[in-house]
């Protein structure tokens, strides 16, 4: 367990139950680490002072009222080390002590592989083309439907040679760790001005990205652009998903040895079980983005 000055990172911002979930995640550290520094960036009117001073060290509030505001918060860290925690996450163990020692100094950042888009992803409607593929892309095969009721096979490759644009796509950056080195930073607020070119170009998309449409809201589709397409030199280095544990994962990858640290539980799901966090829906709580403008 290291004794530099790192912390963790959390903004609740978009509608009040983002802020207590936040509120709840960093309890839940606190359970389980006391000393753990903690620092959110929310809204004033949202703030209980007195209880919100005992468990973060900072509060910062004034917060655009969008739904990445996270990206907006990354680099004005206080941190060396930060771990960004999206809200929707709970610490369930105590090695949570011994997360920062995943960032060493030969990394600027740690993150989990994204399930979802790990890599690239190769559609079929006849399971007879899936003969070539080896087991291990087997096992990650899953079945779904399609418009018209047909059956369809995906296959999520994880050859690491895959040179596209979905592969490169693979961190999940909901939780990520990151130090406060120049070059870092600047690439976290250029993520920010990405996103912001993305989230207001839905209308001449085809204009300006290369990629489909449907990608103009997802965060990772910035990170991406913004690691691929310019030469910050941020190095990235995978951790176990036990520091990151999304529903998409499967109980296999968890051992004795590695034991689920931070379950982020997505919505659906705890602590929305509680009814601290409902999905808004995009077009009820973003609008058109006025706040990009």
């Amino acid at each position: 367990m290291t004794s530099q000055n790192n912390g963790f990172l959390y903004v609740g911002s978009l509608t009040k139950p983002y802020y207590d979930a936040a509120v709840m995640s960093a309890e839940s550290i606190k359970d389980y680490w006391p000393e753990a520094k903690c620092t959110l960036f929310t809204h004033e009117s949202w703030v209980n002072e007195k209880r919100d001073s005992q468990i973060f060290d900072k509060i910062i509030t004034n917060v655009p009222a969008h739904c990445r505001a996270k990206l907006w918060a990354l680099d004005q860290t206080i941190y060396d080390k930060t771990c960004y925690m999206d809200a929707d996450t709970y610490c369930e163990h105590d090695d949570i002590k011994y997360i920062f020692d995943e960032l060493q100094d030969d990394n600027d950042m740690v993150m989990t592989i994204n399930r979802a888009y790990n890599a690239k992803v190769v559609y079929f409607t006849k399971e007879k083309e899936l003969e070539h593929y080896n087991e291990e892309h087997k096992k990650l095969i899953w079945e779904g439907g399609v418009p018209d009721g047909k059956p369809l096979y995906a296959v999520h490759s994880w050859d690491p040679t895959a040179n596209n644009g979905v592969y490169r796509m693979k961190w999940h950056c909901g939780m990520f760790i990151y130090n406060n080195k120049p070059h870092t930073l600047k690439m976290l607020h250029a993520w920010y001005k990405n996103y912001r070119e993305q989230i207001t170009s839905k209308k001449d998309w085809e204009k300006k990205f290369d990629h489909p449409k449907s990608l103009w809201f997802w965060d990772t589709y910035a990170f991406w652009r913004t690691n691929f397409y310019t030469n910050y030199n941020v190095s990235i280095k995978e951790i176990h998903p036990k520091w990151n544990f999304v529903n998409g994962y499967r109980d296999h990858e968890l051992s004795e040895k590695h034991q689920k640290v931070i379950h982020h539980y997505t919505i659906p799901g705890k602590p929305q079980d509680e009814g601290l966090i409902n999905d808004p829906g995009i077009s009820n709580t973003i609008g058109d983005f006025d706040v990009f403008r």
